[in-house]
């Protein structure tokens, strides 16, 4: 069970519940104006109705889609590439992954070889000094690096 609680991860299951429920209310537009199509028996008004209907769905759901991209692509440049329903790593974590087996990104004090994990700016100069660490290829605070 993953209690983490992150603002982008709450907005994230929220938008995905309500385009779920935006969806669903498409759907059943949908099948009512079918139904009312199917049920006109020739009478034009009902068809015209029915027809509006169908019309006013689809603009509306293009409408909610667009949204939901524009949403989307905010969220990911604002944290800088991930997703808002945890998906896919930030591109700053598969560059750490490059450098080399066994690397990636951690909090500085669980790298092999740092000493000074109390105070990140002398950690952070430690591993400039070490094979086994690598600076800036990391998302997130100074505390986290690329380490083995």
């Amino acid at each position: 069970l993953n209690t983490e609680k992150s603002l982008p991860k709450i907005t994230g299951k929220v938008l995905g519940a309500a385009l779920s429920m935006i969806g669903l209310t498409f759907f059943i537009i949908t099948v009512y104006a079918g139904v009312i199509w199917m049920t006109a028996h020739g009478n034009e008004e009902a068809v015209t109705k029915a027809r509006n209907t169908l019309i006013a769905a689809t603009i509306g759901l293009l409408i909610v889609f667009g949204a939901y991209a524009i949403t989307k692509f905010a969220f990911e440049s604002v944290q800088g590439g991930a997703s808002s329903d945890g998906g896919s790593p930030p591109a700053a974590d598969n560059r750490c992954g490059q450098v080399g087996p066994g690397f990636s990104c951690k909090n500085i004090a669980t790298c092999a070889g740092i000493d000074n994990a109390d105070d990140v700016d002398a950690a952070r100069a430690q591993c400039t000094a070490l094979d086994t660490c690598e600076l800036n290829l990391c998302a997130g605070g100074n505390d986290v690096v690329c380490c083995q």
